[in-house]
């Protein structure tokens, strides 16, 4: 009997645009070495105590460059000079890299002024009618036909030739 993968949960996706001169990061911890981790994000706190492999709801920050400060609770910290752009939404993931920490930033959203709603248009489809698929199904029934006219039309020759 297989057991069920037990999966860490995992807060929400929150993609809307934060407020002016703002910024939206959520932490991600990758770094298993480093053991729970707190960052700061320009000397303010923006994290406390993040285990391995959890990610934390999102906060909001000022916008702009700045810089995060990892303080690990198993070795030596490091910090991390980043770009926010006002409006964005970002994931800021903890990882090792060479014996020490450092942070990868994955834009989750940018800041468009409007938050998407619904599927995005992508065409008829090719099911449609009217669409690839109909024209796929309509010309071999053409040509069909058309070699089943031939061939009757060869033998009315041939009866008329006896």
């Amino acid at each position: 009997m297989t057991r069920p993968v037990r999966r860490a949960w995992r807060p929400p996706d929150h993609l809307s645009i934060p407020g002016a001169g703002q910024a939206r990061v959520r932490l991600v911890q990758g770094a298993e070495q480093a053991g729970e981790v707190a960052v700061g994000w320009n000397g303010a706190p923006a994290f406390a105590r993040v285990a391995f492999g959890t990610a934390t709801d999102y906060v909001t920050v000022p916008a702009g460059a700045g810089t995060f400060a990892i303080r690990p609770t198993i070795g030596a910290g490091a910090t991390a000079p980043v770009e926010l752009d006002e409006g964005g939404v970002y994931s800021i993931v903890v990882v090792q890299r060479d014996g020490g920490l450092d942070v990868q930033v994955a834009t989750d959203a940018t800041g468009t002024g409007a938050v998407p709603v619904g599927g995005i248009e992508t065409g008829r489809g090719g099911a449609a009618p009217g669409g690839p698929a109909a024209a796929l199904v309509v010309a071999p029934l053409l040509a069909l036909a058309g070699v089943l006219g031939l061939l009757t039309a060869r033998r009315r020759v041939a009866r008329r030739g006896r």
